[in-house]
């Protein structure tokens, strides 16, 4: 199996110090058993609704500002929703 190596290299210019990072992306395949994948596709919805109502609310409080959106609705689509915070946050994104 192989590993992954994040590296870093360090650029010493003058009296500064930069550090930079390489970027992996991996791009996979999921697998999931009958079960998984009808919870996946459930989880999929709810988020495609949530995004569908958000897009509603602010077209018609005409915000666009994504910290205001946050402030208003985090909590309501959290609860509407069922979402977990993480995917409520990429909703709000």
């Amino acid at each position: 199996m192989s590993q992954l190596f994040f590296l870093a290299c360090l650029y010493i210019r003058y009296d500064h110090i930069n550090i930079s990072a390489m970027e992996l992306t991996l791009q996979l395949k999921l697998l999931p058993t009958a079960d998984q994948a009808i919870a996946l596709r459930a989880v999929m919805a709810r988020f495609h609704e949530a995004c569908n109502w958000l897009a509603q609310q602010a077209f018609r409080q005409q915000i666009s500002n994504k910290l205001t959106l946050q402030r208003l609705y985090y909590f309501e689509l959290r609860t509407r929703f069922a979402l977990p915070s993480q995917m409520t946050v990429r909703c709000l994104a």
